[in-house]
């Protein structure tokens, strides 16, 4: 009995220096998943003359120009998928758009705003504090005369059409009217 003990003993003793050579085989290969070594690159040397110009750093900041109290209201890009008629298709295509390019020349995103470019040119930055939302006016409207209404664009699809929708006739909004500044 006491040398089968000792057998078992000498076994397991042999185990765990095998285990531990292998742990020790693996930790020491540089490259492997257990022990890595970043490869350092080396440094060049630091250029002396002509030495360069730290730029300077150029922050922009928005100026409020102007507050004006009007009404928001939304549209959206319909897909064809969305609808199971063609006339429904073409009726919301001709009381949104078809939401593909806006009047500057770009492709629609949520947060661009139509206006009358009457009072906001394109390229008038609009922060819209009910929704904190600021946007660029991008896009112009039929229906959209005059300085206190705005249209936003709510995205493509039947999700977007559900946010248009919650705008309704006209949803009371501050238009503040920025400008961007150098400082």
């Amino acid at each position: 009995m006491a040398e089968s003990k000792e057998a078992s003993l000498k076994t397991s003793s042999y185990k765990g220096l095998c285990i531990a050579s292998i742990v020790m085989l693996i930790c020491s290969v540089p490259y492997s998943s257990r022990a890595y070594i970043p490869y350092v690159q080396p440094q060049e040397k630091p250029q002396r003359w002509p030495m360069p110009r730290a730029k300077e750093k150029v922050t922009k900041k928005f100026v409020t120009i102007k507050k004006v109290k009007g009404v928001g209201t939304g549209y959206f890009g319909p897909e064809r998928r969305d609808y199971k008629s063609k006339a429904k298709y073409l009726a919301a295509i001709a009381m949104n758009g078809e939401g593909k390019e806006t009047k500057s020349g770009t492709v629609p995103r949520i947060g661009t705003i139509a206006a009358d470019t009457k009072f906001y040119p394109l390229g008038t930055i609009i922060f819209i504090p009910e929704i904190n939302l600021l946007g660029t006016v991008e896009d112009i409207g039929g229906k959209i005369k005059g300085k206190k209404h705005v249209d936003i664009f709510c995205g493509f699809g039947k999700d977007a059409e559900k946010v248009a929708m919650t705008w309704g006739p006209g949803t009371p909004i501050t238009l503040v009217v920025m400008k961007q500044k150098e400082v």
